[in-house]
């Protein structure tokens, strides 16, 4: 009886903490745009449907068609849609965007056309002013970007990707702490939105990466992986591994699921380097009897091994190997001939 009396004193103690714990905030909707959402409920789940495939581009390319078709028949029905507009302009990016920075002609001017028009249309439409935040990080125009996301928070907007277009901002003031908050307040939020969470969860490990905390890294790592399990981030894991680590093995495991899942090229190249290491490795130990199923597997996925070797002399987990790519004296020895016959093996 005693104790049960303690246990209720206890529990009258902390019941107001326990009455005052916040709640999560709920998932983010423009008032923008739920005031078209209610003038127009169906155009309006033709948009999210939009939204949604231009969200998992990356996994389903074939979806922009898609995409463009629903938005094409959203302004064909009401050319007044701002929404739209603001959709518009984040299809102009996937479709243009080649990669390392590089974008096809038009298509940042294209973007910032529609963009504007959303906002001519609403000039109340915060989350417009987001994406014209981020179109101003990819023209260099960072002083311009802060401007108009200041504008877009000021305005009420708790999109995920205002706090993301901001990440370019302070890393180009060289503010690490300003990098770390963006990123943590996308994951401690309540965002339903899986892109930006997934983005947040990889910049986190590409910070923790760049720091030299790698093990921090490889927790940030997985966990997007687990969130994620996509081809981009498996694909990226398997990258850090082998060139900031020098870990062939688990480098070819992630490789591997990466091009299992799709087949592009980036993954490929980082596979094939992955297996040119391998082949270093076990050719040192064991011989290149041994080895060649490596430089086999690495040839098929790559075979200009002398720029793959190239590339790891400038790394220092990887310097050896690249020796040993250098210094080879032929590709592959069972590789045939133009005419045919098999190449002799010269080594």
């Amino acid at each position: 009886m005693k104790h049960i009396s303690i246990f209720l004193i206890c529990l009258f103690l902390l019941s107001p903490l326990i009455s005052c714990k916040k709640e999560a905030a709920p998932p983010w909707e423009s008032p923008t745009e739920a005031r078209y959402g209610k003038q127009n409920p169906e155009l309006y789940e033709n948009l999210k449907q939009a939204r949604a495939l231009l969200d998992e581009y990356r996994d389903n390319p074939r979806g922009l068609i898609k995409a463009k078709q629903l938005l094409d028949e959203i302004i064909e029905q009401r050319k007044d849609f701002a929404p739209a507009y603001r959709e518009y302009a984040r299809l102009y990016y996937k479709t243009g965007y080649i990669g390392n920075g590089k974008w096809k002609p038009r298509t940042l001017s294209s973007a910032l056309v529609a963009i504007k028009k959303a906002i001519r249309l609403a000039p109340d439409y915060e989350d417009a002013y987001v994406l014209l935040g981020y179109h101003y990080v990819e023209d260099g125009l960072y002083k311009a970007a802060e401007e108009v996301l200041d504008k877009a928070e000021e305005m009420g907007s708790k999109l995920p990707w205002l706090y993301l277009n901001r990440v370019p901002i302070y890393k180009k003031k060289g503010d690490k702490a300003g990098v770390l908050a963006m990123y943590e307040k996308v994951i401690d939020g309540s965002t339903e939105n899986r892109n930006s969470y997934s983005f947040a969860l990889s910049g986190m490990a590409a910070f923790y990466r760049d720091a030299g905390d790698y093990s921090e890294a490889e927790y940030w790592f997985e966990r997007q992986i687990d969130f994620n399990p996509n081809a981009w981030g498996i694909g990226e894991f398997a990258r850090y591994l082998l060139y900031w680590r020098g870990d062939s093995d688990n480098s070819i495991h992630y490789g591997e699921r990466a091009i299992a899942i799709m087949n592009y090229g980036v993954a490929r190249y980082n596979l094939a380097c992955a297996y040119y290491l391998k082949w270093s490795e076990v050719a040192t130990s064991d011989g290149d009897k041994e080895a060649r199923q490596y430089f086999d597997r690495a040839y098929k996925l790559f075979p200009d091994f002398k720029k793959v070797g190239r590339r790891f002399s400038r790394n220092p987990h990887l310097k050896k190997a690249g020796f040993d790519l250098l210094n080879r004296r032929h590709d592959v020895g069972d590789a045939t001939q133009s005419n045919g016959r098999k190449r002799p093996a010269t080594f």
